[in-house]
């Protein structure tokens, strides 16, 4: 529930951050407004397993929603095919989607194939991850984004205690161009402690077989998620890549090509370990 996190950039002042922020206020004054007009507040516990979508093969009802602060929002089109969407990021023209489809009926062990596709619309960059400011300078320029096909079993092998792991195939691109091929690995451990309380531990990472560096988007979260009827509340540790940008960006000329000037982030740090939490509905 709060991977959106990872990556997440804070500076003194910036145009994007502030558009960010501007987004992460209008979706809080949103969920409230929800969470007070809601008239289903002895609904949507975790009744079972088949209600644990999270990092899992189960998929929604069909008609039912779930969305949040950081939780994408995600629609039931059956019983075994749901949709997702990221508002936050299709706010800050960073859209990714994703569609699960429950190939096993539900039962101790299912299974599920997952298609999801992130790409950026704020800036073109090289096949570097630079954002060269002189746009005749940009070779080979293009919007990034990223293709990913994934399975994954999800397993009750003891009653309240669900298993998931699943692995697939992925690929950086820029615009249509293939960039870098990866194989992502995840697995999660759910517990169902009663239909209120739920605890969730989820791990992924990507590997890169055929390039100088062998993986990337290492994350680990564990979170305790309580359920109020519609609303649900979690909360918890991350560890993972948190990049916090002390100064402003500057502009310097591209080592060997005086036409072209490449904009640089500002001094940065990164944090290995953040706390996460977020505010979801489930109608």
């Amino acid at each position: 529930m709060g991977d959106l996190l990872v990556g997440y950039e804070c500076r003194g002042y910036d145009p994007v951050v502030h558009h960010r922020r501007f987004a992460l206020r209008a979706l809080f004054t949103l969920m409230i407004a929800l969470v007070c007009l809601s008239s289903q507040p002895s609904g949507a516990v975790w009744a079972d397993r088949a209600d644990l979508i999270y990092r899992s093969a189960h998929t929604l009802d069909e008609g039912e929603f779930e969305f949040g602060i950081f939780t994408p929002l995600q629609y039931g089109v059956s019983d075994q095919v749901q949709i997702s969407l990221h508002p936050i990021l299709l706010l800050v023209l960073t859209p990714h989607a994703s569609l699960r489809w429950r190939v096993l009926p539900e039962g101790p062990l299912t299974l599920a194939l997952d298609v999801d596709v992130t790409w950026s619309f704020l800036d073109e960059v090289d096949a570097w991850g630079r954002q060269i400011v002189d746009n005749n300078a940009c070779v080979e320029c293009g919007f990034p984004g990223t293709l990913q096909l994934t399975a994954t079993a999800s397993w009750e092998f003891v009653e309240g205690f669900t298993w998931s792991f699943g692995a697939g195939a992925g690929m950086d691109v820029l615009d249509l161009d293939p960039q870098r091929g990866m194989l992502e690995f995840h697995t999660s451990l759910l517990w169902l402690i009663d239909s209120e309380n739920l605890l969730m531990a989820h791990g992924n990472i990507n590997v890169h077989p055929w390039h100088a560096v062998p993986t990337s988007r290492e994350y680990f979260q564990l979170m305790y998620a309580h359920s109020l009827g519609a609303l649900h509340l979690g909360v918890g540790v991350a560890i993972g890549d948190f990049l916090f940008v002390e100064d402003g960006s500057t502009v310097r000329s591209l080592p060997g090509r005086s036409d072209a000037r490449v904009l640089y982030e500002g001094r940065s740090h990164r944090l290995p370990v953040y706390p996460v939490l977020d505010i979801w509905i489930r109608l």
